[in-house]
């Protein structure tokens, strides 16, 4: 009864709040957000173009957006975006991005200015000094190659003349948050531009407790925690940190980040991981590039980089001084230092890329490029002071931390990559692309993926598109090359596989309605064929007589989905724009018969845009709501009267109010101030019946705030 009042008290209060037409002067840039000004995007064909001309379904958040939404993370912006799902879920809770039902954050391309990001683990950025983010919601292997499957999230940052100042933001909020930023750049001369950025944001998050019952049910001792999907843009204790240099030089530019993350990941009863397990991230990149224009009558694009990425887990399965020698009469059930594991990698990545463009009889335009990449994978360490089977400290040195490592040697892997592009001008307002990129793996075989594309634009506010393409993702060097042994089990890579396919055809009609309803509609089918799964058990006798089982990698995975995708925008005055997407997709895996676990068929956002008093107060409003999703066949269900197949429905409501120039009158520059609400509603999302002895799914962090100070001189 509490959340339905406040919604409807909300919802009531917009027609008065409104006010009539003639009252208020419209504020700049409000209604611009959705009608007037149509964004320029780059990252659908690498040439400049407005979105509605773009061959791809796309979804632009500028940095006046990630301002007006309150997000701090990465997590939390893409959050919003259409046909994304963001969610925890894995062996360690880590956050997972998953876009029409693709499969995971590994199966979306990540990059910043069109370079591509190597992570390890999952991604996070930071949000300082975006200029804005596109998203590509289909394939784009034909263009970009590995990884861009059923996505692309192209980060744009400010460049020294954009930012042209300094801007820096501060803030705190629940969980004991903070979040600190400073972007400088500057043109020193005509041709000389600097750039310097650095992001951070930490939290201990909201100490998620996991009942003894869960831990129990859903721990697997090889693949981790099988709780379905839960539906969280928040991890518990969390840890960024980003810095950025540029410089410019005319047509020339040299490039460093380096980054560094640190997450605690969740957090069990007394019994079980006490003292919650932490995963870190920390990494360098180096890049240099440069533009020449007026070669072969084009521009010859040249870029040359290196990454480099470490990620360490640590966990301890019992805490400190742990004691169970009494009660048990067993000596060996003493844990000092809690029973630690310790594991370690590396990864490199060193490339080049060459790229050609032209225009010719003005309204043709051809690309054609080359890349190369280098990965490198190795440095793959494993500790434990336990048995991992027994779950006892070692007989011969019982507090020893021991080498346990999977037979993961050193390896590496070779790419070469060509690509072409082709935009054909049919009519004056009707475009036809053609794409084709071709990849040569050195370690397990090549890729050939079309793209085709044609773009109608019967006026400037109404297109329609019909597009189709494919991408892959290359099996991982893990999946091919290793094997992880334990004393009972064994995970065998397949030098065979090959890469896992999707093909999408798609169809985006946009418009204004009414002369104010902006209407932005797709439908898409895709078919993910090749997947690798581990295929069927097989048993052989182990050491000492002991059973044991092998599981070996193959491509016997297919999953179909049909979707649609709806955004519309109302500006119901010229201070308030009304919004509302819809994404729904049925996901059927047709290996397994069976609805494609953890992806919900309807999501809806909805809410407002509001700018009042005259521009200088701007109140966002969002309300979520997801249905029910099926669960994996390990994941066992909460409650004994919940459907058993079913993960529960659940809404979130965010809001977040500005309040601009504060210190107008004191203060030479612009000062804002912030307050973002998450949860309002304080939707836990966990049910447990602790006479039933049932397990619950993780619980969702409840109501949380945040307020931030930001100014630009």
């Amino acid at each position: 009864m509490r959340k339905t009042f406040i919604i409807s008290l909300l919802f009531f209060c917009v027609p008065f709040a409104s006010g009539p037409r003639t009252l208020l002067a419209a504020p700049e840039g409000l209604e611009s957000l959705l009608f007037e000004d149509v964004p320029t995007v780059t990252t659908s064909t690498m040439f400049e173009q407005s979105i509605n001309e773009a061959p791809s379904v796309m979804t632009v958040i500028s940095a006046e957006e990630i301002k007006q939404l309150g997000a701090r993370t990465l997590a939390e912006l893409l959050y919003y975006v259409t046909g994304m799902d963001i969610t925890r879920y894995g062996r360690f809770m880590t956050t997972e991005y998953d876009l029409r039902a693709g499969g995971g954050f590994d199966r979306i391309l990540w990059m910043i200015d069109g370079h591509l990001i190597d992570y390890i683990g999952p991604i996070e950025i930071g949000l300082a000094g975006i200029k804005q983010i596109e998203i590509i919601r289909g394939p784009g292997s034909a263009l970009f190659g590995n990884s861009a499957f059923t996505g692309t999230v192209n980060i744009i940052t400010k460049s020294p003349e954009e930012l042209d100042g300094i801007k820096v933001e501060a803030g705190g909020g629940s969980y004991d948050a903070d979040k600190a930023s400073a972007v400088a750049g500057k043109m020193l001369t005509g041709d000389v531009g600097v750039k310097f950025l650095f992001d951070q944001y930490e939290t201990k998050g909201p100490e998620t407790y996991f009942p003894l019952d869960a831990a129990r049910g859903y721990w697997d001792p090889v693949f981790g925690l099988h709780t379905a999907k839960t539906p969280l843009t928040r991890r518990e204790g969390e840890k960024m940190q980003v810095f950025d240099a540029r410089l410019n030089y005319s047509d020339t530019y040299l490039w460093w980040r380096w980054h560094d993350t640190w997450e605690e990941l969740y957090k069990v009863n007394e019994y079980m991981s006490i003292n919650p397990p932490t995963y870190s991230n920390s990494g360098n990149r180096f890049e240099i590039g440069t533009v020449r224009d007026e070669i072969l009558l084009g521009r010859v694009h040249a870029k040359a980089w290196y990454s480099e990425v470490r990620q360490e887990t640590q966990m301890r399965l019992y805490p400190e001084g742990f004691d169970l020698r009494e009660v048990f009469g067993i000596p060996e059930l003493y844990f000092p230092d809690g029973g630690r594991y310790i594991e370690n990698s590396t990864s490199e990545i060193s490339g080049a890329e060459l790229r050609y463009d032209t225009n010719f009889f003005e309204k043709h335009k051809v690309l054609v490029g080359f890349n190369y990449q280098r990965h490198k994978y190795g440095d793959y360490e494993a500790y434990s002071q336990l048995d991992m089977v027994s779950g006892l400290p070692w007989s011969d040195n019982p507090y020893a931390l021991r080498d346990v490592s999977a037979l993961l040697n050193p390896a590496s892997r070779e790419l070469y990559g060509l690509f072409a592009e082709y935009v054909y001008p049919i009519l004056d307002n009707v475009h036809l692309t053609l794409g084709l990129r071709h990849d040569d793996f050195s370690d397990f075989g090549e890729s050939l993926n079309p793209r085709i594309g044609i773009v109608w634009n019967l006026s400037d506010a109404t297109f329609l598109k019909l597009l189709y393409g494919s991408a892959y993702q290359a099996p991982t060097l893990g999946t091919i090359a290793s094997d992880d042994l334990k004393d009972w089990r064994a995970l065998h890579g397949a030098p065979e596989l090959g890469a896992e396919n999707i093909d999408t055809y798609e169809i985006n009609f946009g418009t204004i309605l009414l002369s104010d309803l902006k209407v932005d509609a797709s439908l898409f089918h895709s078919r993910l064929t090749d997947l690798i799964r581990l295929g069927p058990e097989r048993t052989s006798a182990g050491s000492e007589g002991t059973p044991m089982v092998h599981s070996f990698y193959e491509n016997i995975g297919t999953i179909e989905n049909n979707g649609s995708e709806l955004e519309l925008g109302y500006p119901l005055n010229e201070n308030l724009l009304l919004h509302l997407t819809y994404a729904y997709i049925h996901s059927q895996d047709l290996s397994l018969d069976r609805r494609n676990p953890l992806v919900p068929e309807h999501k809806i956002h909805g809410g407002w845009k509001w700018d009042f008093f005259h521009g200088k107060v701007f109140w966002v409003l969002d309300v979520f709501h997801s249905s029910q999703r099926s669960r994996p066949v390990s994941d066992r269900p909460p409650h004994p009267s919940s459907d058993p197949d079913q993960v529960e429905a659940y809404t979130l409501v965010n809001t977040n109010i500005i309040v601009k120039n504060v210190l107008e009158n004191i203060f030479q520059g612009s000062v804002d101030l912030s307050f973002s609400i998450h949860n309002l509603l304080d939707e836990k999302y966990t049910i447990y019946d602790a006479l039933a002895h049932q397990a619950p799914d993780i619980e969702r962090p409840g109501i949380s705030f945040f307020t931030a100070l930001t100014a630009a001189f």
